[in-house]
């Protein structure tokens, strides 16, 4: 199956120029700071989205990572607060061509069988390069009845699998951080710095283009299909830090042609406070 995967700027601009009633634009840049800009500038019509609504809060990272998925009753009352029904177009964008939180929520979006959803491709600074329309404020939310969904349906691994499959010739787990976080030269987030046993390396900026957009579904295809090649895509799986990045690798996969490989949601945010071995740069 074939799923709606990343809108380009320009089709964007197109679409604004007579915009339908159903056309949400989200910002999934996340933060508070990121907010504070928003107000200053941001597309037209765009609606911000708080990092709260795609995490459960509370949890503890042994327990699920940093950003478990948020409890399914409680993400269909938000995307109602953002004006989100059956019949919405989404595209999505955040000020980190996709990296940061667009790509999580589209996956999200997805998962629940919201296929109308799309990733801007090179998220804000690429829509302000091509001239989409901009404004200021807080911007208008017409706010509709909870979203009809009862699970996150797309697949994802736990702990306990990642650790079953360590050993398995037959199964892949692909990191998606930048290598110094891999190789355990560095970690700005999470308590250690090192890898998964058997995780390869492949981190998101090589899914995307010097200006911040996306390499085109033949290249994608061709910087995964050597890696893929051996393996059922339903015995791969992906992870970051805490399961956010991870989906701009899911999308590019997708993009490209491949089918879905799984999340590891707690990602190394969780494994790397287990008690299961890791790989650090002095192994």
């Amino acid at each position: 199956m074939r799923y709606n995967t990343i809108i380009s700027p320009e089709t964007l601009k197109e679409l604004l120029q007579a915009p339908a009633e159903d056309l949400i634009i989200l910002d999934a840049s996340g933060t508070s700071k990121d907010y504070e800009l928003f107000l200053k500038h941001h597309i037209e019509s765009a609606v911000f989205v708080p990092g709260s609504f795609l995490s459960q809060p509370g949890i503890d990272p042994v327990s699920g990572g940093r950003h478990p998925l948020p409890i399914i009753e409680e993400f269909c009352n938000s995307l109602g607060q953002l004006g989100i029904s059956k019949s919405s177009t989404v595209v999505i964008y955040d000020n980190k061509n996709g990296a940061n939180q667009a790509s999580r929520l589209w996956w999200m979006l997805q998962s629940i069988g919201h296929s109308q959803t799309f990733v801007l491709d090179g998220g804000f600074q690429q829509a302000l390069s091509q001239g989409v329309p901009m404004e200021s404020g807080q911007g208008k939310v017409n706010k509709v009845k909870p979203y009809k969904a009862i699970a996150f349906n797309w697949p994802t691994i736990d702990l306990d699998q990642v650790v079953e499959n360590q050993s398995k010739a037959t199964h892949l787990l692909i990191d998606v951080r930048e290598q110094q976080r891999y190789d355990g030269i560095i970690e700005p987030i999470d308590l250690l710095a090192g890898h998964i046993p058997g995780a390869i390396n492949i981190a998101f900026e090589k899914n995307l283009q010097p200006n911040g957009r996306f390499l085109s579904k033949e290249q994608l295809y061709n910087t995964y299909s050597r890696v893929l090649e051996n393996f059922d895509m339903q015995n791969v799986a992906v992870h970051c830090g805490s399961g956010v990045t991870a989906c701009h690798t899911i999308l590019s996969l997708v993009h490209a042609g491949f089918d879905l490989p799984a999340l590891y949601v707690g990602s190394w945010s969780q494994y790397s406070r287990s008690d299961y071995p890791k790989i650090t740069k002095d192994s």
